[in-house]
């Protein structure tokens, strides 16, 4: 029973213009040109940020994040905490409707359990945990590599890094997240050259549906505190993708213990 839970939440899872030999300019080209320099110099600037943000990520300590929205047409409602740097230790908790899987992440051993979130409390039993180390196989094989990419693409200096290489952000503005002012970048570029830097698992799907309903385009988004800290990005497709992530900074790794009593898959 409990490897075919495993399977049905492996299966959620799844789911600029130079004129050349101009001696004098004249007025418009002359605007042209300004307007140009002016946005090359504030490219260079916004993108200068979005280093150096990166380059403010703590090399210790940890960082929790929700993730909500539809990713590749699918909801997707996922809260967690990792470490930045060092043996991956982790846990998250992947919804989807009535089910929970709760995954402890410690090196390369995986601990999966799944709940039924709307079990009254006096009637829940004590979680039953599997026990993967390695890849696994199997169902279980699916939900640690599924795993394993969230967290590698979750870190705040992968989505920083994948804003800084579709280039051009622009900055929108100040807005208010978590109680402090943040920055707003957003860059828009056509689905093909964001599809390049795409989680690989989703690439294929989401190519499809983007050229099935006729998007071409999909808008990346940051906000950067005044630390230079990340704390929020947001991805939106026309419909297909609308998910926002929001980071909050920690000072010491998540507790991650090893849950009694849990076994290898059956």
């Amino acid at each position: 029973m409990r490897a075919n839970r495993v399977a049905l939440l492996a299966g959620l899872l799844a789911a600029a213009t130079v004129l050349p030999g101009c001696a004098v300019l004249n007025g418009a080209t002359a605007v042209v040109r300004a307007e140009s320099a002016v946005r090359a110099a504030a490219s260079a600037e916004q993108a200068a940020a979005l280093r150096a943000a990166i380059d403010a990520i703590p090399a210790a300590g940890a960082v929790s994040f929700t993730v909500a929205g539809v990713e590749v047409g699918l909801p997707v409602q996922l809260t967690g905490s990792a470490v930045l740097a060092g043996s991956p230790l982790a846990e998250l908790r992947y919804i989807h409707g009535r089910d929970e899987l709760h995954a402890l992440v410690r090196g390369d051993v995986h601990y999966l359990a799944v709940n039924d979130r709307y079990r009254p409390t006096a009637d829940k039993t004590p979680e039953v945990w599997t026990r993967v180390a390695g890849a696994g196989s199997g169902p279980e094989a699916f939900a640690v590599a599924r795993i394993d990419e969230d967290l590698a693409d979750l870190h705040p200096r992968a989505q920083l890094g994948r804003l800084v290489a579709l280039g051009s952000a622009a900055m929108q503005g100040h807005d208010e997240i978590g109680g402090g002012s943040a920055v707003h970048y957003s860059v828009t570029v056509p689905m093909e050259r964001y599809q390049a830097i795409r989680k690989a698992s989703l690439r294929q799907y989401a190519a499809k549906l983007y050229q099935d309903a006729g998007v071409t385009t999909i808008t990346a988004e940051a906000w950067i505190d005044a630390g230079h800290r990340l704390v929020r990005t947001r991805l939106r497709g026309r419909g297909i993708d609308d998910v926002t992530i929001s980071y909050r900074y920690l000072a010491t790794a998540p507790t991650v213990p090893v849950p009694a009593g849990a076994t290898a898959p059956a």
